[in-house]
């Protein structure tokens, strides 16, 4: 995977453009991946309101451990941008799936 250096070489802007595609065809994984992504500004720009977006399709959709993840963020967020990320995460996963 582009993201671990498994078997190609490293390269989070490609690893990011492939979990794109399996995320918005409703993969978990890959959703919940995108999150940390963004959130730790591993081939995406660093973006918790994204991050809390994919976590919270991913949670929505079936990943457990995506609530975890969701909690973390929440601590990491600005009132304002958790506000935005909570109304995305109710319209984007119709979107996504």
């Amino acid at each position: 995977m582009y993201d671990t250096e498994k078997d190609v070489p490293e390269n989070g802007t490609i690893a990011v453009q492939w979990y794109s595609l399996a995320a918005q065809q409703g993969h978990l994984y890959a959703q919940s991946r995108l999150g940390y992504m963004h959130e730790n500004s591993k081939g995406a720009p660093k973006n918790y309101v994204i991050a809390y977006v994919w976590q919270s399709v991913a949670k929505t959709l079936g990943m457990n451990s995506a609530a975890s993840k969701l909690a973390i963020l929440k601590l990491k967020m600005r009132a304002s941008d958790m506000s935005e990320a909570k109304h995305l995460a109710t319209v984007w996963p119709e979107q996504v799936h």
